[in-house]
């Protein structure tokens, strides 16, 4: 629970951070909402495959997220270069 608290405050400055055409879901569930949303996901998942399987899953959405943002940054380059 402590490292989700801890996390809050990244989530929602990573929010603010993204351009608004690549910004996240609304994270208005907190710490514990969050805690119990992964509980309810995963509690179907005992399977160690399947957990991976998620994670996998986790880890290639932030990495489209990440290469959107270098995207979204090269194109106003871009664009500022233009004009």
């Amino acid at each position: 629970m402590f490292q989700i608290a801890t996390l809050e405050p990244m989530i929602t400055g990573l929010q603010e951070a993204l351009p608004k055409s690549i910004g996240l879901l609304p994270f208005d569930r907190g710490g514990t909402g969050c805690m119990r949303l992964v509980k309810e996901q995963l509690s179907w998942g005992r399977n160690s495959e399947l957990k991976v399987e998620v994670l996998r899953g986790i880890n290639e959405t932030g990495s489209v997220l990440y290469w959107m943002g270098l995207l979204d940054i090269v194109l106003v380059s871009s664009r500022i270069l233009r004009n």
